[in-house]
């Protein structure tokens, strides 16, 4: 292996790279490098009178509405086959069989929805399993059914930087709440296009809606 390297008089001279663990290491996962911007967005359902972990979590689908929702936000990806980010899902199905993908020539999103993961009532590992890979989201968009204004505590995480709230109104309108660590700043790129997704969701309901 070596590299090139130009010297003064602009000639390219070869330099021998020595063969090292961390060289050889890095060589190896070369390929599997993700060559755009990659990003994982929690998202959540939360039922009328659901204040716990557990029977948040628990859900193992929405209202109608949440699932158009979920249906608006990017195209289903099968996750057995899927050959791009899948954001630390699993193929075995242990994750769930698919998930919504959004991308673009820059960058890849992949949206770990709560009620696609598999729900094992005879055990606990399931909630283990359904908390490790949404508390490892820096974003987590939560639809929330309840009468009661959602609380970060609920599921706790070192990671969500930021929840958006989302509370359907009985009036076909929307509430959106935002919350947010005080040092994310409201221009951050990830956190704009998450209220850009939410936002053309709840403008298409609307216009639905008054059709």
């Amino acid at each position: 292996m070596c590299m090139v390297r130009r010297c003064s008089c602009c000639r390219s001279e070869l330099e021998l790279l020595k063969k090292q663990n961390g060289l050889m290491r890095e060589l190896k996962h070369l390929d599997q490098r993700q060559c755009r911007e990659t990003h994982k967005i929690a998202v959540l359902y939360v039922g009328r009178g659901q204040e716990d972990k557990q029977s948040i979590l628990a859900n193992s689908r929405g209202s109608q509405l949440f699932e158009e929702f979920v249906a608006g936000l990017a195209w289903e990806i099968d996750l057995g086959n899927h050959p791009g980010f899948i954001g630390g899902l699993q193929r075995n199905q242990t994750t769930g069989t698919t998930a919504p993908y959004y991308a673009t020539s820059s960058v890849e999103v992949v949206f770990h929805v709560a009620t696609r993961f598999p729900v094992d009532e005879d055990g606990s590992q399931w909630l283990l399993n359904k908390v490790r890979h949404l508390g490892n989201d820096e974003i987590q968009i939560v639809w929330s059914e309840h009468t009661r204004d959602y609380r970060r505590e609920i599921i706790k995480t070192q990671f969500g930087d930021v929840y958006i709230v989302i509370y359907p109104l009985h009036n076909n309108l929307f509430r959106i709440q935002i919350i947010k660590k005080p040092e994310v700043k409201t221009t951050h790129r990830l956190l704009l296009t998450c209220v850009m997704f939410v936002c053309s969701f709840v403008t298409g309901a609307l216009l639905w809606s008054a059709v």
